[in-house]
């Protein structure tokens, strides 16, 4: 398996490109607005763009998924929650897609935003374990997403109890050895306290995360979620 994380540091962005090196397919994460960039690495590695999702709906930045399927025959998945004004393949909880030796495994990840989806990666050249967590805006390094982008503050608080729920029963049961690479990274708007760190792995963050240690408890996890006055200002756009 080829894995190559691209970082924007003035958006606090980290996008994914994930090959087979059996097919010399590939598939695009939160797809950032430059495409060029994906396909010389594409170039680079001799492979070809088949597949891009976004974990969902970005609030920080644009998305450039749409141009992709300009450029080449190129696949776009996506939510199967999701309400999107472009021809994505609906991909629920538990879903997969194959791609030579690596499986992408769907999880319904709610919180950050209500479509919200996380991929589990397993490189079957390495074994059957899933070796890493695309989180996307479920959990960041140090710090989850912030539920409050979207809706009133009655949606507000749904979104960070889906978190509540979402973070225990998909995320933190997985092993610890799992790799975290989550979408929004240091400099996002989209985090409180998102550490320097472009990755994490899940066992460091059940351990040092400070958001996850009030997670036991529903009201008091729903209330630092949504405190406001930690946040950076909602983007204007």
């Amino acid at each position: 398996m080829h894995f190559k994380q691209f970082y924007l540091e003035s958006l606090g962005h980290a996008s994914y490109f994930i090959g087979s090196e059996q097919t010399g397919e590939a598939l695009v994460l939160d797809v950032r607005r430059d495409v060029d960039i994906y396909f010389e690495e594409a170039r680079s590695q001799g492979m070809q763009i088949a597949y891009a999702a976004d974990t969902h709906q970005h609030n920080d930045y644009l998305t450039g998924i749409c141009e992709l399927p300009e450029r080449g025959e190129v696949h776009l998945l996506g939510s199967a929650r999701a309400r999107l004004d472009y021809n994505v393949r609906g991909m629920g909880d538990g879903d997969r897609l194959e791609m030579g030796e690596v499986t992408f495994k769907v999880l319904q990840t709610p919180g950050h935003t209500p479509e919200h989806i996380s991929l589990l990666v397993t490189d079957r050249d390495r074994g059957d374990e899933p070796v890493m967590l695309l989180s996307g805006g479920a959990l960041l390094v140090d710090d989850v997403g912030r539920p409050d982008l979207l809706g009133s503050q009655e949606d507000i608080e749904h979104h960070a109890q889906d978190l509540c729920r979402t973070l225990p029963e998909k995320i933190l049961k997985l092993p610890d050895y799992v790799e975290v690479y989550p979408t929004h990274v240091s400099g996002s708007l989209c985090g409180g306290s998102i550490g320097s760190r472009l990755s994490t792995t899940i066992g460091y963050e059940r351990r040092m995360n400070k958001m996850l240690a009030s997670i036991t408890s529903k009201n008091e996890f729903v209330k630092q979620c949504v405190n406001l006055g930690e946040l950076p200002a909602v983007p204007s756009y």
